[in-house]
């Protein structure tokens, strides 16, 4: 058995992430039982598990020699797979931890010292309306305990004891954790991670060294929805969802980027991984009702452009990536008893405002961003995180779709029931979406989506992009500018049917090709492009003066 530590290594750093993740799987069921606050749907120890798993696999292939390169692996594994504001949360605090080890590499006495404190400073300034008897009151008091001690053991006992009355306190600070007669779901997570630190310092054996991947669930246990935010609870009345991305920017970004957050929505966390080139990546995390806002202010803060003007073009890498949105339960519809769910949804949305939908009807919908469709991993990661016996997953084109059939592969292989309902458009996925049954049948509910997807005619009106034209080897008279001939396609179910300059004329005839068969519905889907909503707006009106009875 190793003995006491009087410094932290690459290795203790390490050991004490696997025993941390190992003892909050162990009290999982525990803590999402205490998660009363804001929300009491019972995630918060799912939460926790899936952001500390994220955070150990990251540090799977870094060599124990360096507590820097460690450290800096653990907050970025954490702030890429963070669940919830209680992860988002522990994922700061981890990259507080990084920044002190990356000043004082000694990981002696002093360097946890600071790494506390500044854990507690970085976790505060993250939340924008913080709430004390949550884990950052457990976090300010284990930095201030730690104040107090001499040695490293010292220094971490006095974190933990302190760490501890403040768990103690909680249900007298917050009248939600009063009446329920519980301790704080964060902080009691929080307490687990710091009990697993004072066990790597006073020598005690670490737990076993975890498999990448291993699946980090409750038996019983719902989608990580992270309503355990440490800010005040969303309105009731909703629907309100949970939205989170990555997006890079400047550190001076971040003001504007919470102040425009805050205008829409609740429960505010933006967090910050290492500072590279100038910039940061950061985790959002917000509870609103307008999820497009939600996203538009990430991008907004990248191009720098004022609320409510048309966004200006931003460098690369700037707009929010990896969206996630899914659907909030209010307090007065959630049920603790509440069983699993037999169908879970996965959707691929083209944009924020397809994802409220999609998320709206149960499912938890990824946004594509400039890049394409989600990854692979990234699709089976949501898979998991729907806790269903059985997951759908609705790609919205093909090459989404090619994505999808990889993830299933994968699910299917660590012994996950997951299929993918071919949707090549959104129209198909909204269709399908329509007639998801949480807690039907699973072998039914998919007959039924994939029935209905296929069922659905969809079209499309294209703007094809602008060709700069190539370069004269003598100079031309300056002619003025004209459209060229069929720069807007039309399409029905992937084949082009009509071409011409007028969008408009386009859109009326894709109109009419898919109610020609006697369609009694027309969904119309507006997308981001210049006069995308007028154009809809006159189609919609054609319709109805040519089609009274759809």
């Amino acid at each position: 058995m190793p003995g006491v530590l009087d410094r932290l290594d690459a290795g203790a750093v390490r050991r004490w992430a696997v025993d941390a993740l190992d003892r909050l799987r162990s009290h999982r069921d525990e803590i999402d039982g205490l998660n009363v606050f804001p929300v009491p749907d019972g995630d918060t120890g799912t939460n926790l598990c899936l952001t500390v798993e994220s955070a150990v696999a990251a540090v799977e292939d870094v060599p124990d020699d360096d507590v820097r390169e460690v450290a800096d692996a653990l907050a970025t594994g954490a702030l890429h797979g963070a669940r919830g504001s209680s992860g988002v949360i522990l994922s700061q605090l981890l990259q507080g931890w990084a920044d002190a080890l990356r000043e004082h590499p000694d990981g002696g006495a002093g360097a946890v010292r600071s790494a506390l404190a500044r854990a507690a400073d970085s976790a505060y300034a993250a939340v924008s309306r913080p709430s004390e008897g949550t884990m950052l009151s457990v976090a300010r008091a284990a930095a201030d305990g730690a104040s107090r001690g001499g040695t490293l053991r010292e220094v971490v006992s006095g974190a933990l004891a302190s760490a501890r009355a403040a768990l103690d306190r909680t249900p007298n600070q917050l009248d939600e954790l009063g009446r329920a007669g519980v301790v704080d779901a964060g902080g009691r997570g929080l307490l687990l991670v710091l009990e697993s630190l004072a066990g790597t310092v006073a020598g005690r054996r670490a737990a076993r060294r975890p498999a990448a991947g291993d699946p980090a669930r409750s038996p019983a246990g719902e989608p990580g929805h992270g309503n355990d935010a440490p800010g005040g609870p969303p309105e009731v009345g909703g629907p309100w969802f949970e939205v989170m991305y990555l997006v890079d920017l400047p550190e001076d970004a971040v003001p504007l980027l919470r102040e425009r957050l805050d205008r829409v929505g609740d429960s505010v966390v933006v967090v910050g991984g290492p500072v590279v080139a100038g910039g940061r990546t950061w985790r959002v995390h917000i509870h609103t009702a307008d999820v497009c806002a939600a996203v538009d202010a990430g991008a907004q803060a990248g191009s720098g452009s004022s609320p409510g003007t048309a966004l200006a073009p931003n460098p690369a890498g700037t707009r929010p990536r990896t969206v996630r949105v899914t659907a909030l339960v209010p307090p007065a519809a959630s049920d603790p008893d509440r069983a699993r769910p037999s169908v879970g949804v996965v959707a691929v949305a083209s944009g924020p405002g397809l994802a409220q939908l999609l998320a709206a009807s149960g499912a938890l919908a990824l946004v594509r961003d400039a890049q394409g469709p989600p990854a692979p991993e990234d699709l089976l990661t949501a898979v998991r995180d729907t806790c269903a016996e059985a997951v759908v997953v609705l790609p919205d084109g093909p090459d989404a779709a090619a994505t999808a059939e990889v993830a299933v592969a994968f699910a299917v292989q660590h012994g996950l029931r997951a299929a993918v309902v071919s949707a090549r458009a959104p129209a198909q996925a909204l269709a399908a979406v329509a007639v998801y049954d949480p807690a039907g049948e699973p072998s039914e509910v998919l007959r039924r989506m994939a029935g209905v997807a296929a069922a659905t005619r969809h079209g499309a009106v294209v703007l094809e992009p602008a060709v700069s034209p190539e370069p004269a080897a003598t100079p031309e008279p300056a002619e003025e500018p004209t459209t060229p001939s069929g720069a807007v396609r039309g399409l029905v179910d992937d084949c082009v049917v009509t071409t011409g300059d007028d969008p408009a004329a386009v859109g009326r005839t894709v109109a009419e090709r898919l109610l020609c068969d006697g369609g009694e519905l027309l969904t119309v889907i507006s997308g981001a492009a210049p006069g995308a909503g007028t154009l809809a707006a006159d189609l919609c009106r054609h319709v109805r003066e040519t089609a009274p009875d759809v």
